[in-house]
């Protein structure tokens, strides 16, 4: 249990108005297909004591990553606490990503950037010449790029990270192990590779759905908790 009072910051915030921009994913979940804003998340989190709100992108249509960041930030200028903005763009574009990243560098609140992988069904697709080179650019900006895979996708996210020495990397939701299989291999071993590499930091979060997300029991998540922090 929490105490209320511990100081929390929360680093993987999503809120979304379909209203405000287009999320193609959200027509397929129509239990989400609303607007989850600020005051629904203060619902969500009763009394604890937040302090600092990490927002991360949302899965908006490409054409409007620039949009989301500014909305999050204009929302940001009434909520001091909302200090971060993990914003996406568009990075298999390669170079012709550079004027996106260069306006979303020059928000204050902008710290890093994620393009999503987890659903790319093309092997090696964070591996291709363009995608690499956008992500270099993120070091000379000061930008660090969230690795969001499924456990499968490790291997790629591995080479991701060694031919971009220079970039900080934050692993979300710990790769996604397969919890609901019980499956510790191989994704144990390349939570491993990927610790034993200077650049990468990784949050422990977004576990219960990669577990039966209806009959999920903390035993179920801690071998890989565990693992994770060792």
């Amino acid at each position: 249990m929490i105490a209320m009072d511990l100081p929390l910051v929360d680093a993987h915030l999503h809120l979304w108005d379909p209203r405000e921009g287009r999320y193609g994913w959200l027509e397929e979940v129509p239990a989400l297909n609303r607007p989850f804003l600020l005051h629904d998340y203060e619902k969500a989190f009763g009394g604890l004591n937040m302090q600092k709100m990490v927002f991360v992108e949302c899965g908006s249509v490409p054409t409007q990553h620039i949009v989301e960041a500014e909305w999050i930030g204009q929302m940001a200028n009434g909520e001091p606490r909302l200090s971060g903005i993990v914003a996406t763009a568009p990075m298999e574009e390669g170079r012709a990503v550079g004027a996106s990243l260069e306006t979303l560098a020059a928000m204050k609140r902008v710290k890093g950037i994620r393009r999503n992988i987890q659903d790319e069904a093309e092997q090696g697709f964070c591996l291709r010449e363009g995608f690499i080179t956008a992500v270099k650019m993120l070091s000379t900006l000061e930008l660090s790029f969230d690795i969001c895979i499924r456990h499968h996708q490790m291997e790629d996210a591995i080479e991701l990270v060694r031919r971009c020495p220079n970039v900080l990397f934050m692993l979300d939701h710990m790769g996604k192990p397969d919890i609901r299989h019980r499956r510790l291999e191989p994704w144990k071993s390349h939570m491993q590779a990927l610790a034993c590499l200077p650049n990468v930091w990784c949050k422990i979060s977004g576990l219960a759905t990669e577990a039966d997300p209806e009959h999920w029991r903390p035993h179920d998540l801690k071998p890989y908790i565990d693992h994770a922090i060792d």
